[in-house]
């Protein structure tokens, strides 16, 4: 009698990934248990357990449950867990370059309105709100701060992009070298 060995996280997680819209489209526990070849009972355990790693996302409670994948998930299969995890950490970096790069865009949206106010009162010789100098100081140290959540939005992209690389490139290198 051969044993068929039990799936990985990364088997689990890969049925979703071969769906064609991975993050929108929703599998049941039966359909799961139909490409692995485990039981219903053992799927209910994993999709619960990657659920709670916030890996899967029930979709819909109910009769049957729908289950889709994690945006912080790689959307393709991944047959390598340390990749897998390489690429749920870019998509991680990714998540926090948005959010840095949209408050930064606010912050300094917010200090260019401040700042042409300042001009626009120096300029017409009138007196608005937030015209003061201290208001023009406060508005450029604001804009250091836009300025530093753009670098830390731009550092975030570019760990995005470069850890999954760095990850599969350093994968494949001790693969090559064991092989040898």
């Amino acid at each position: 009698m051969t044993m068929v060995p039990s799936p990985t996280d990364e088997d689990v997680l890969n049925v979703f990934r071969e769906l064609d819209e991975p993050y929108e489209d929703t599998l049941t526990t039966n359909e799961v248990t139909e490409e692995l070849p485990v039981q219903r009972r053992a799927v209910q355990g994993y999709v619960k357990d990657l659920e709670g790693a916030n890996r899967l996302v029930l979709d819909h409670e109910g009769k049957p449950n729908h289950w889709r994948l994690a945006r912080t998930e790689p959307s393709e299969p991944v047959y390598d867990p340390r990749l897998g995890k390489a690429k749920r950490w870019g998509n991680k970096a990714k998540f926090v370059g948005n959010w840095t790069t949209l408050f930064g865009i606010a912050i300094l949206a917010a200090v260019g309105i401040i700042t042409s106010n300042h001009v626009f009162s120096a300029v017409a010789d009138i007196g608005l709100p937030m015209s003061s100098a201290q208001s023009a100081i406060t508005a450029g140290l604001t804009g250091v701060l836009g300025s530093g959540l753009f670098l830390i939005g731009f550092a975030a992209y570019i760990f995005s992009f470069s850890v999954p690389r760095l990850a599969e490139w350093w994968i494949n290198r001790t693969s090559c070298s064991d092989a040898e």
